[in-house]
């Protein structure tokens, strides 16, 4: 090409931590020659986006890094604790089965922001007024009055859906937390 030679330079783990040209910079002694007819600029991308190093030296070649040996094990800790959560928060959004009514059982009950401050400030009226006997709610089915005693059994169900939704993330996160390599933290699924 035009004459010039292209170096990189590794880390005591064979990470290539800086590319050049002798164009522009002399090699140091430990600099590993790749190109002896190179163009006059190193065009290599060394890092990623997050200033991480994508290569390594093999001992012959640049070889690129798998995302395991470029992430450090607390990364995809963070990230997995990340999708869990998401997972949670979507499972304890899409609602939850009730059998509160003996007659008409696995009534789909919404659980959304609106659903559940709707939970909320019915069982505090509830808990104000002994007098009301029943609670117009709307449902997967449509809209179900439900007497006093199964619309309270429907915000013990609401309880115990976001709760034991809660519980498991929450357990699935110190299995994450407690992970010593990547397998294992691969088989921690939700």
């Amino acid at each position: 090409m035009d004459g010039y030679k292209h170096y990189i330079r590794i880390n005591e783990a064979g990470i290539i931590v800086h590319g050049f040209s002798s164009a522009f910079e002399e090699p140091r002694e430990g600099d590993i020659l790749v190109e002896s007819d190179a163009g006059r600029h190193f065009n290599f991308m060394l890092i990623d986006g997050q200033g991480n190093s994508i290569y390594k030296w093999d001992g012959t070649q640049m070889v690129e890094r798998t995302a395991d040996e470029i992430y450090p094990l607390s990364y995809w800790k963070q990230k997995k604790i990340g999708i869990f959560t998401s997972q949670r928060d979507l499972e304890v959004q899409a609602g939850f089965l009730t059998n509160a009514v003996a007659s008409t059982p696995n009534i789909q009950m919404g659980y959304d922001p609106v659903d559940k401050n709707n939970y909320q400030s019915l069982a505090t009226m509830l808990n104000l007024d002994p007098t009301i006997s029943s609670v117009p709610f709307l449902t997967g089915i449509g809209m179900v009055t439900f007497t006093r005693d199964e619309f309270i059994q429907v915000i013990k169900d609401a309880y115990n859906h976001e709760s034991s939704l809660v519980y498991k993330c929450l357990t699935l996160k110190a299995q994450i937390e407690a992970a010593a390599d990547k397998q294992s933290l691969d088989s921690i699924v939700w």
